[in-house]
């Protein structure tokens, strides 16, 4: 084989290399392209969507603002009803320990505090 010859063969496959990267490059625009319109095609549908995801949230976020101020009301009312309660049974129990300190007093000096007598029953 010949110099020329070794030449021309190499030659052929360097550009047969050619055609098929030229090839496989068109093949890549092709798809490329064809991608770019379906993204082109999916953009006003995903900005539609982020618009309705946005408006579910700002809703989602009043709604949270909402039920935060009841339940900060509603603690506000349960503590204002626990102080009440509280109160109501300190003064039971000052009510109660007055009324035992009467009981002793009046039972340890024997001034007519004793239970009901079954005297004035009619049998």
């Amino acid at each position: 084989m010949s110099e020329s010859q070794m030449v021309i063969g190499l030659l052929s496959v360097i550009s047969a290399c050619g055609v098929v990267m030229a090839m496989t490059g068109i093949i890549a625009v092709g798809a490329l392209r064809r991608t770019l319109r379906r993204i082109d095609d999916m953009i006003p549908h995903c900005e539609e969507a982020f618009r309705e995801a946005d408006r579910t949230l700002i809703q989602a976020r009043r709604l949270i603002l909402h039920t935060n101020r009841i339940t900060r009301g509603i603690a506000s009312v349960l503590h204002d009803a626990c102080s009440l309660v509280s109160d109501a049974i300190d003064g039971v129990a000052v009510l109660k320990e007055h009324t035992q300190t009467l009981f002793a007093k009046h039972l340890r000096f024997g001034n007519g505090v004793r239970a009901a007598s079954h005297r004035h029953r009619r049998g």
